[in-house]
């Protein structure tokens, strides 16, 4: 079930609503009109108060596991504050009291004031010497008001102040979960300021953030991708409404509403894009096939750039301050390379700032990064890997053996193809029993729907690989071995 939540001032009193959705996650952004109206409350009439984001589920004897004695971030405060007011392990109408619950029927709500813009920046905690500067909140989305990109993050400040978080539908569950609450006892230590105060504190980025995660340092690129998208978009419709006479035409005569389509597939489902553009060139002029060409390469370097720029902050917070140079490039490689689905890549190793990308044809790429805080030297080198992923043969991995293999003797991983040879040359299929001449054992399907393939038309295939793996040996007799243990 979905947990709500309300503002409560204990000391007040009082307590606010959101007016839209009330889960905790449907309203802690910046410009919520309920996070707007917390910051200005606790700078000024309600600074000093214990202000808590209370859901409705926050009730102590559910957050202590008494078998361990393990508690949670608020169990403490939680019974504090309930054996004040009264309603610690008490009901009403058979269902528990909360402190949610409590406020409804005795303290007095207060409206949410119109308020448009941030004008509060700074959360100062004097307690612990520390201060959050909202500006440096990682991006959460973008929109678009009159032709400008407006920025939305995650408020620190409802999940700083949270209650009960963790026990139901959305709650915060992301980056830093650990970090909710981290404020409920020290709430009374918060000054909310709207410019920079003159101390010396540490700052404190708490990086609150779900899916992708995008630091305000990097959201000017990201605004300048967003507007690449736009104008590519735009360009892909003006392309289908003119090139195209009979296929998808009329699902772009309103260019607006396929340019809003467009710009949905573009991040989440381009291959749909792509696959009618080729469908329109297929049988065009040269002219519209090679402005097809050009579009699919804009494509192609906009999926890479969101894919890079994507996996490489998301590396830069994971292993911030944990691992050497080396291998943080190393793992940024890995995320991007496995989210661009370069299933014949084999190995990737860094050593010294140089990349040697190993495919599964055993050709090696050695790529070097100076710097990993160099954006675009990721962008260019992820376009060499991708570009000679696709240039490899189909690598097949295989070992010939004399014998026929049973059955149940047969590794489920592996493919076994067998050898028919005479006068008329070596044939590979499966289940011969005439003319038997070896046992073919690949790591990939190589029939297909064929029944059968000339020896030399596998072997001598300018598209496959075909690679003799010593190493297959163990796998093909490891299960012959376990059937041999089973018999004795």
């Amino acid at each position: 079930m979905g947990q709500y939540y309300k503002v409560v001032n204990i000391d007040k009193k009082e307590y606010m609503y959101s007016d839209g959705g009330i889960k905790l996650m449907e309203w802690s952004y910046s410009r919520n009109p309920l996070v707007l109206n917390i910051m200005k409350k606790l700078a000024n009439e309600w600074k000093g108060d214990r202000v808590f984001v209370v859901g409705d589920y926050a009730l102590s004897g559910d957050r202590i596991d008494r078998d361990n004695n393990e508690k949670d971030y608020d169990y403490d405060l939680l019974e504090k504050i309930e054996k004040e007011l009264d309603i610690y392990d008490r009901e009403d109408g058979g269902y528990p009291i909360t402190i949610y619950h409590f406020a409804d029927k005795n303290y007095q709500e207060i409206k949410l004031e119109n308020i448009k813009d941030e004008e509060y920046k700074y959360i100062y905690n004097h307690k612990r010497k520390e201060f959050i500067n909202l500006d440096h909140c990682p991006l959460a989305w973008l929109y678009k008001e009159k032709n400008n990109y407006v920025q939305v993050k995650i408020a620190p400040i409802s999940l700083l102040l949270a209650l009960g978080n963790g026990m139901g539908g959305g709650d915060y569950w992301s980056n830093n979960e650990n970090l909710v609450g981290k404020y409920i006892n020290e709430v009374q230590d918060l000054e909310i300021t709207k410019e920079p105060l003159n101390i010396d504190y540490t700052e404190f980025r708490p990086e609150f953030y779900e899916g992708v995660y995008i630091p305000y340092n990097e959201i000017p690129n990201e605004i300048n991708l967003e507007k690449n998208k736009e104008k590519l978009v735009k360009e892909i419709v003006d392309f289908i409404f003119t090139y195209d006479n009979k296929y998808f035409k009329e699902m772009y005569n309103n260019k607006k509403d396929a340019i809003d389509r467009m710009g949905y597939f573009s991040d989440y489902n381009m291959k749909i894009t792509i696959e009618e553009l080729l469908k329109i060139a297929e049988n065009n002029t040269e002219e519209v096939k090679e402005k097809c060409n050009e579009l699919m390469e804009r494509i192609n370097n906009y999926k890479v750039e969101k894919i890079v720029r994507s996996n490489k902050n998301k590396s830069d917070i994971e292993y911030k301050n944990e691992i050497n140079e080396d291998k943080h490039i190393n793992e940024i490689y890995k995320k991007i390379c496995d989210e661009l689905k370069l299933k014949n890549i084999e190995s990737i190793e860094t050593k010294n700032k140089e990349t040697t990308i190993i495919f599964d044809t055993e050709e090696q790429l050695l790529i070097k990064t100076h710097d990993k805080n160099n954006i675009q030297q990721f962008i260019q080198n992820t376009k060499l890997i991708e570009n000679n992923s696709k240039n490899q043969k189909e690598a097949v991995r295989y070992k010939e053996v004399d014998e026929k293999i049973p059955k149940k003797q047969k590794n489920p991983d592996l493919f076994y193809y067998e050898y028919c040879e005479n006068e008329n040359g070596k044939m590979i299929e499966k289940g011969v029993w005439v003319d038997f001449a070896g046992t073919l054992v690949t790591n990939k399907e190589i029939l297909g729907k064929k029944e059968f393939i000339d020896y030399n038309q596998l072997f001598d295939n300018p598209k496959i690989l075909m690679i003799n793996d010593e190493t297959m040996n163990e796998r093909i007799n490891e299960k012959t071995e376990s059937e041999e243990e089973e018999v004795y």
